[in-house]
């Protein structure tokens, strides 16, 4: 384990450290100077061990958060293995003028966290000139909130659809589909 080390060296560079000290004290400075009483050797090794203390803790926190970004990638990709596949139909652009429309399959999972995306329901979606199109939308139970053009991205680059049809702009139109 890298932590163990860690540490393991962390205690053998703070003990080299007090060995040195007490084999040549004038050449340390821990705010004595010259002859140091025994008090001075006191507080020299207290500050030593302390700040040994805050090594370790570093080290340890340093791992815990290595390890919660591994279980976090390692369960992002079990959810993306397993996850579920489902055909949706949302605005194929920005102006989708009420009837522009494109049907694509997305993994059914939050690109963010891996958690299940929402159940899907039908949403109003309405663009710049007020035009209304009724197409496939989900809350995540995440939370995590997901844009149009994120979706249309992870559409035209997940291998399960026709992903020039999504860049060029070629629409399945409402009433086609």
């Amino acid at each position: 384990m890298k932590t163990k080390q860690t540490i393991e060296n962390i205690k053998l560079a703070t003990l080299n450290k007090i060995t040195s000290y007490f084999k040549n004290p004038s050449r340390h400075d821990f705010g004595c100077y010259g002859n140091s009483t025994s008090e001075d050797r006191d507080i020299a090794i207290r500050l030593l061990l302390e700040d040994m203390e805050y090594q370790i803790e570093e080290a340890k926190a340093e791992e815990k958060k290595d390890v919660e970004t591994k279980t976090r990638a390692l369960k992002m990709k079990k959810a993306t293995q397993s996850a579920q596949l489902k055909t949706v139909l949302f605005p194929a652009c920005e102006n989708h003028e009420g009837r522009k429309a494109i049907e694509v399959c997305l993994r059914w999972i939050c690109p963010v966290c891996g958690e299940p995306r929402g159940e899907i329901k039908k949403t109003d979606y309405i663009d710049g000139s007020g035009a209304v199109l009724k197409a496939d939308g989900w809350e995540n139970g995440c939370g995590h909130k997901e844009k149009m053009r994120k979706i249309r991205n992870e559409a035209a680059n997940n291998g399960y659809n026709n992903a020039k049809t999504i860049v060029s702009g070629e629409l399945v139109y409402k009433s086609q589909i």
